[in-house]
């Protein structure tokens, strides 16, 4: 494995704190939970909406798997590696979350940086058509 990007150092983690490891083929990026909380709390507020049959293409939950999976189970990637279905959807949505990061709800001022990594992280597995998972790590 090849560690790309990792803001999942000693500097960020506190004692037996979770995180998260991206893969795209023998590439990962590893992301402390807190910068990984702040995108996907921004992002549920974005796209929480249920879809409306009305407006297809109106952000909803239901364009990004990731958030469902987070709001029905409550976690991502305990059990293993988990495959982000809908990636670009995904990317969107995390760009979305980093464009509105800290005008709604406190974030950590290295989490924009942190997201835009991960956004090019995973743009480069649409770009070279592999798949990618999230898997949480501790």
């Amino acid at each position: 494995m090849n560690v790309i990007y990792n803001c999942f150092t000693a500097e960020t983690r506190f004692t037996a704190d979770r995180g998260y490891r991206f893969l795209r083929g023998d590439d990962a990026f590893l992301m402390w939970s807190g910068y990984f909380d702040n995108l996907m709390d921004v992002m549920f507020e974005v796209y929480r909406y249920e879809p409306d049959p009305n407006n297809p293409q109106h952000r909803n939950i239901d364009l990004v798997p990731l958030l469902r999976a987070e709001l029905e189970e409550g976690w991502i990637g305990t059990d293993g590696p988990v495959t982000i279905m809908e990636l670009a959807n995904t990317v969107r949505a995390l760009s979305d979350a980093i464009a509105r990061l800290g005008q709604t709800t406190p974030c950590l001022p290295e989490s924009p940086q942190h997201g835009q990594a991960l956004v090019k992280f995973l743009n480069k597995a649409i770009i070279m058509e592999l798949p990618a998972t999230i898997e949480e790590i501790w």
